[in-house]
């Protein structure tokens, strides 16, 4: 009874006070000091009335990325900057510790399988071969080594390749092709005893900054620092040259047609014909306003639909854009943040439907129908930055793995 009285006491009575609207308020409407004083805040002696400061509390949003992962792979001190999957069963990490770690996903996850060791610098390159006997891992000093799978040994140690930029198998063949500084392109034939012959292919001496194979493993499409691209011919040596101008950062090659896209620092995307390098289409992607860094405007990946010749473009300033190569307009673009987009990547569900992933430096994937690009999904990664992902389904579910910062690979549901 006494509690009841004493809170009775204390209750405030309405009718003593003045009642305002927040609206008037911050519309300036009324001064809110007055009212204050004519309710008993402040003394009306107080010299310090003008003075005082009124503080609105607003509700803020949490800043905090939700980590939408299924799982996680623990098995690096440092940043995994590559990453690549055999069968849906074999995974390979190249990490900034200077190793490599191998995962059997259907075994204990906890720890990997084996690790590779034996890099001198960062691992940057990761790819399994087509025979799925061999791993190829590459580090920035430009040390190779092939890791025979089977008994989970060193085949042999390549060290040619200086400022190693890229690696690629051949389709068919136990070859191995990668390029980097001084313009050189190497080529190693792997046999069951280490390197059964070997090959260099000489540009001018601008760094080679991407290698790709022609899908009949005959040729090879490369892109120079210096602006210019080959189409080599692989047998002879002979090669077809083409000047783009600028220095070349991504590039593809579509699957069906004799074309192929190459994307340059300066925010240019070339297509152009395979046969006899005639450029067929320009897309620009510079920005007008002179002020921003130029750097936002570098292509940082090129990739062609699996079907259609439709060209996906992810761009540094974060834009994704899909253009039509046939009449050289675009058929969506995306820009949804102005973190860099890492890579983009074309995949088929089980339903049949063809869809775009696209992955942000801040740890944001998106996914949009390939034909409309509606955007069909969008997954954080709790914030941590990723360097790399590669996609894998079948008819009961498509997963995600990224490599991402702090030695974590992160598992996503796609669909």
């Amino acid at each position: 009874m006494n509690q009841e009285k004493d809170l009775n006491k204390n209750q405030l009575n309405l009718d003593d006070y003045d009642i305002v609207a927040l609206d008037d308020v911050e519309k300036g409407n009324i001064d809110l000091t007055e009212v204050l004083k004519r309710n008993g805040h402040f003394d009306e002696n107080d010299e310090n009335i003008e003075e005082a400061a009124c503080e609105y509390i607003e509700d803020e949003e949490s800043d905090t990325a939700v980590d939408e992962s299924i799982g996680q792979l623990i098995g690096h001190e440092k940043d995994i900057f590559s990453i690549d999957l055999l069968d849906g069963r074999y995974l390979v990490c190249g990490s900034e510790d200077d190793s490599a770690s191998v995962w059997d996903l259907t075994k204990d996850l906890k720890k990997a399988a084996f690790v590779i060791s034996s890099h001198k610098d960062s691992v940057t390159q990761v790819r399994f071969n087509s025979s799925k006997r061999l791993l190829a891992t590459a580090d920035m000093s430009g040390t190779i080594i092939i890791t025979d799978l089977q008994f989970q040994s060193q085949r042999c140690s390549l060290d040619e390749v200086t400022d190693l930029e890229w690696i690629v198998w051949h389709p068919t063949a136990d070859i191995l092709f990668a390029g980097g500084g001084e313009g050189v392109i190497w080529m190693w034939l792997i046999s069951k005893t280490g390197v059964a012959q070997a090959k260099c292919y000489l540009g001018r001496g601008s760094t080679c900054n991407v290698g790709k194979l022609l899908p009949d493993g005959k040729k090879l499409l490369a892109g120079y620092e210096d602006g210019t691209g080959r189409i080599w011919n692989l047998k002879d040596s002979t090669y077809v040259e083409i000047v783009f101008g600028e220095p070349i950062t991504t590039c593809d090659i579509h699957s069906t047609s004799p074309i192929a896209a190459i994307g340059t620092e300066g925010g240019n995307v070339f297509v152009f014909n395979l046969d006899n390098g005639k450029i067929l289409k320009t897309f620009n992607f510079s920005k007008k306003d002179k002020q921003e860094d130029e750097d936002d405007n570098s292509i940082e990946d090129v990739k062609f639909h699996p079907k259609q010749t439709w060209l996906a473009v992810g761009a540094n300033n974060g834009q994704v854009s899909l253009y039509d190569c046939t009449s050289g307009m675009p058929r969506f673009e995306f820009k949804g943040d102005e973190a860099p987009i890492v890579k983009i990547a074309w995949f088929t569900l089980s339903s049949g439907t063809v869809v775009l992933l696209g992955a942000n430096i801040d740890g944001v994937i998106r996914i949009w129908e390939g034909k409309s690009g509606d955007l069909y999904k969008s997954i954080s990664g709790g914030g941590a930055e990723i360097y790399d992902f590669v996609v894998d389904g079948d008819e009961r579910s498509v997963k995600i793995f990224s490599a991402c910062a702090e030695g974590v690979v992160r598992v996503f549901e796609c669909d």
